[in-house]
């Protein structure tokens, strides 16, 4: 479970640090979408209580798996 947590963490600032940046390069959609399937065993919406992530955000059409990602832990995404 710890290394499933890292792996999360690290896809998911990974993709934060991008926006910041400006960089629209997209993370790698295999470990976007093993991240996301571990962010639903671990980050289950109904307890999150507004700390580290938020709520679900609305997706744009066609997203790609880092988007999910991003919005499924409460970020928004450049395209979003």
């Amino acid at each position: 479970m710890a290394l499933s947590g890292l792996v999360l963490e690290l896809a998911a600032h990974a993709g934060d640090l991008a926006t910041a940046l400006g960089d629209r390069t997209p993370i790698d959609e295999e470990l976007a979408t093993a991240a996301l399937t571990i962010a639903g065993r671990l980050v289950p919406p109904d307890l999150r209580a507004g700390h580290a992530f938020g709520p679900p955000v609305a997706l744009p059409a066609g997203a790609d798996a880092g988007t999910r990602l991003a919005a499924y832990l409460g970020r928004r995404s450049p395209g979003a």
